[in-house]
């Protein structure tokens, strides 16, 4: 289904809504959109005051500050080879739900115990789709915490989906997901970084005696700055991250979740430091910054 064509939609730089909701309020924000009855106003009067990112013409997608949810639209056309219903143009056709936090089910108000559970991954213990192809639902849940929802077309809807996608109806005359087991993630979600700890946020530039107002030289400061970031996935922290470091001065040495940032030689002045994480599709989720202030030494003047 579409869901394996959205990592583009996750991988958008998160931006912050209108007003901050709860993961549960915007999941019965959703449920008030109909299946192959709903259009794109429909959803923008549900959604009223919420920022849309205009990404396609047949989808919505809504970046919140700790989630997001896209909102796809047919094309009208079961000649496209992205369509997947026989409806009419821009009627709803699916819905994603990502969190970006992932939330315990009591919280959204959801009770896994009905649905059929399978595990997402062969190399994960902690990975699973709990769905149900007749009410048209599927939650990707790691750790015991839902991080994705799928709202789709329940399985009465069967004969509009277009005739020459066998895959499409296959994937409600089988009873398992349609996703294929591998050793590999399908999709890696975001990576956010937690915290930024550098080992000291002030700098003070040394000076040689002949630059000294008395003769005396400045106590030397290290200008070699530890840094240690902390984050997690979502949903999982076990897999494999890439640091990813800005700065607006200096160089990094090393690499990974602790690095040493090289401020020699800068003028004074106030710097910056990101800090990102790629767990598989970029750096798409929340990234920190800290600043340095670099300081000349007040003993330092002309003779």
């Amino acid at each position: 289904m579409k869901k394996f064509i959205a990592s583009a939609v996750f991988c958008f730089v998160m931006s912050v809504a209108a007003f901050a909701q709860s993961p549960a309020v915007v999941l019965e924000k959703l449920k008030q959109v109909k299946f192959f009855e709903s259009t794109r106003e429909d959803v923008k009067r549900i959604f009223e005051g919420y920022q849309e990112n205009p990404y396609r013409l047949d989808v919505s997608h809504f970046p919140m500050k700790n989630m997001s949810f896209s909102v796809y639209y047919s094309s009208g056309d079961c000649a496209d080879e992205n369509e997947d219903w026989n409806t009419p143009v821009g009627k709803v056709t699916y819905i994603i739900f990502f969190l970006n936090k992932p939330v315990a089910p009591e919280e959204l108000g959801v009770d896994l115990s009905p649905l059929r559970k399978e595990r997402m991954f062969l190399d994960s213990s902690e990975d699973f789709i709990y769905h149900d192809k007749n009410t048209g639902v599927n939650y990707d849940v790691c750790k015991g915490k839902i991080y994705s929802i799928d709202l789709f077309p329940p399985k009465e809807n069967l004969p509009f989906l277009c005739a020459n996608k066998t895959e499409r109806r296959k994937f409600y005359e089988r009873k398992n997901w349609e996703v294929k087991k591998s050793n590999k993630p399908i999709l890696r979600q975001f990576a956010n970084v937690n915290e930024v700890t550098l080992s000291t946020n002030e700098i003070t530039v040394s000076c040689s005696a002949v630059d000294s107002a008395d003769g005396r030289n400045c106590t030397d400061d290290a200008q070699l700055i530890e840094v240690q970031v902390e984050a997690d996935a979502s949903p999982c922290s076990s897999w494999d991250f890439t640091y990813n470091y800005t700065i607006s001065a200096g160089r990094i040495i090393g690499q990974g979740e602790k690095i040493v940032w090289d401020l020699s030689g800068v003028k004074p002045g106030t710097y910056t430091i990101t800090a990102g994480v790629d767990n598989g599709c970029g750096v798409c989720g929340t990234t920190k910054t800290e600043t340095v202030t670099v300081k000349k030494c007040d003993d330092c003047g002309q003779k």
